[in-house]
């Protein structure tokens, strides 16, 4: 991540205070946040450090371990602001996630929205590189609670998830979780929070498709990300990075297509990456590095599936391109790990 600013939309944390604003949920002192002039516009950007204090405060004053939960399921459609509009006038629930993967940005800096496909299911993945610890358990409830809420807005259908993912240690009551997904399969101490859709649902219409409402709304969405790139002072390879990182295991990683997604040509992109002293393939590189070590912490993962996570079309080029990194196998290093992990269990 860049060390530049990071900001949300006001309209996160007014939504935190309308969505705990209920008897008994939180005193009327937070609605000095409502008042604040920071405030006023819902889709002005403000400091994520805002974010932070108003999530602080709710928890402080409401410790019910359920709280992100029922945030989450008062999530709607409209509240989503631009974002929402864009998905609504979406064909399908599937054109809407990929939308959803890539303007999710404009809602809050420092989220990726991943959109990992396989034959009969399509898995939603959040990697949140600006979590604070105390918070991550009930921001991930919310984040997951209310898109699922929002598919089910958008298709008129009660959508159960084939499986939901926690990024946090199993509870020891998960009956809420299980009434908001109306599944039994939640599974907890996964790396990422994530949503498991069956690929019926995912084909399902959105009843507010507009393909003409859309022609207007989504240029308005690019428009906003571009303006938001040119504000940061972080550097374009980190952009890159971003964009890579949400295509790796669905979309083929040419400068070409990449180059379209950040809205410039590839002779631009390679020229802005010289200049900051990198490559294309050094970004890509770097980043599949990253996302190899964080993933073979996973041990339900195969080497195999992670290899397809990372954009390798073989086991055996990742395989070459871990030793060239780690002087080691992926295996050897998973085992290493693991060992290191009992040690300091032990210690």
């Amino acid at each position: 991540m860049s060390t530049r600013k990071l900001t949300s939309l006001a309209r996160l944390p007014l939504l935190l205070l309308r969505g705990s604003d209920e008897p008994g949920a939180a005193p009327a002192a937070y609605r000095r946040y409502a008042q604040s002039r920071d405030l006023a516009d819902p889709d002005v950007r403000v400091p994520l450090s805002m974010l932070w204090a108003v999530w602080r405060d709710i928890l402080t004053h409401n410790p019910d371990p359920a709280l992100g939960l029922r945030l989450g399921r008062r999530i709607t459609v409209r509240s989503l602001g631009l974002v929402g509009y864009v998905l609504a006038t979406s064909r399908t629930l599937g054109d809407a996630l990929d939308r959803f993967s890539r303007y999710c940005r404009i809602l809050r800096d420092g989220v990726e929205c991943h959109i990992d496909r396989s034959p009969g299911t399509t898995r939603i993945v959040f990697h949140d590189h600006a979590m604070v610890d105390w918070a991550a358990r009930p921001q991930a409830d919310a984040r997951l609670a209310g898109l699922l809420r929002v598919c089910r807005r958008l298709t008129g259908a009660t959508i159960v998830p084939r499986a939901v993912d926690f990024p946090y240690e199993r509870p020891a009551r998960i009956g809420e979780h299980r009434r908001t997904f109306g599944t039994d399969r939640v599974r907890f101490a996964r790396p990422h929070a994530g949503l498991t859709l069956s690929g019926a649902d995912v084909a399902r219409p959105v009843r507010s498709a507009d393909d003409t409402l859309a022609g207007y709304l989504e240029p308005l969405a690019m428009d906003l990300l571009a303006k938001m790139r040119a504000a940061a002072t972080g550097s374009f390879a980190d952009d890159l990075a971003r964009v890579l990182a949400s295509m790796l295991a669905t979309e083929p990683l040419t400068v070409d297509e990449v180059g379209s997604r950040l809205g410039v040509s590839s002779r631009t992109l390679q020229r802005r990456l010289h200049t900051e002293g990198t490559s294309f393939a050094e970004v890509l590189e770097q980043l599949r590095r990253r996302e190899a070590e964080q993933l073979l912490r996973d041990r339900r993962l195969t080497v195999e599936a992670i290899a397809t996570r990372l954009g390798y079309s073989e086991p055996s080029t990742f395989y070459r391109a871990f030793r060239r990194w780690r002087r080691t196998s992926p295996a050897a290093f998973r085992a290493q790990m693991a060992a290191r992990l009992r040690d300091d269990i032990s210690s």
